[in-house]
């Protein structure tokens, strides 16, 4: 395996935090300005979370089962569609 750079988002400068990933084609990444981004395998692209909160940790058990975690008891989930509770 080799890492390589590639940009996330060139409009929003962001700074991640944490990745996880349960294959080369599904990777997430969570960052401190409440940024969530899901890689397919040949791009990135901004998953819709809709928070601004800190968000510190990501963890995946399936396609359809994601979680977030951040500060101010920042929670999100993702069932094919995405939640927020705190």
């Amino acid at each position: 395996m080799t890492w390589t750079s590639q940009p996330i988002d060139p409009t929003t400068p962001v700074t991640l935090i944490r990745l996880w990933g349960t294959s080369s084609s599904d990777v997430y990444a969570v960052g401190y300005n409440g940024s969530v981004y899901h890689y397919d395998g040949s791009a990135w692209a901004r998953e819709p979370l809709g928070t601004s909160l800190p968000l510190v940790d990501v963890w995946q058990s399936s396609p359809t089962d994601v979680h977030v975690a951040g500060g101010w008891g920042a929670l999100g989930h993702c069932d094919g569609n995405w939640t927020m509770g705190t």
